[in-house]
């Protein structure tokens, strides 16, 4: 921004009345320069240390929000995957209430895809969550894939494995999403 290159001009300034007046032997002035760049530069630093951290505190306090809408979300996703269990026990693969169960499997694995494209962004930024994440939703997904397509197959036990596998890497990751948060107030 401009002050910040009209100070680069003073020290820039300030360094070349050093050299000038070292050229021509006048060693006091010349260290007057010298000290007056030195500080420019030290005030410089100080302000660009606090616009960094500036910065990354706006960054923690809105990885902070993400991580809580993140965490609401699969929460969420589990319940519903964990109700649409139940309600998958008590109904009879011949019955049109099992077709709209598992239109319901299709809404979780699509609200997913919302919630995936957030963990990804998030892990980039939060490199020692990468794997982890990375490592939970391909298994979320082979695992919401595999209940689809056993639901549509008719075979509720195998799908209500595959949904059983679903819920628990949700779980794992808001469990971890959960500790990010806490270590990051802490911070």
């Amino acid at each position: 921004d401009a002050t910040s290159q009209e100070e680069m001009d003073k020290v820039k300034q300030d360094m070349q009345n050093s050299q000038d007046q070292m050229q021509k032997q006048q060693n006091k002035k010349a260290s007057e320069s010298q000290k007056s760049a030195a500080e420019r530069m030290k005030e410089m630093a100080q302000q660009m240390n606090a616009q960094m951290q500036a910065g990354q505190m706006e960054q923690m306090q809105a990885d902070m929000k993400t991580l809580r809408q993140l965490l609401e979300n699969l929460v969420t996703l589990s319940f519903d995957q964990e109700e649409l269990i139940d309600d998958l026990k008590r109904t009879n693969v011949t019955t049109p209430k099992y077709v709209t169960l598992t239109q319901d499997q299709f809404r979780i694995q699509d609200d997913f895809k919302v919630v995936e494209d957030t963990l990804h962004q998030l892990s980039k930024r939060v490199v020692q969550i990468e794997s982890f994440v990375t490592e939970k939703v391909s298994e979320i997904k082979v695992n919401l894939d595999e209940s689809i397509e056993q639901l549509e197959e008719r075979k509720k036990s195998v799908a209500a494995n595959h949904q059983q596998q679903t819920m628990t890497n949700l779980n794992d990751l808001a469990l971890m999403l959960s500790e990010v948060m806490s270590q990051m107030q802490q911070q």
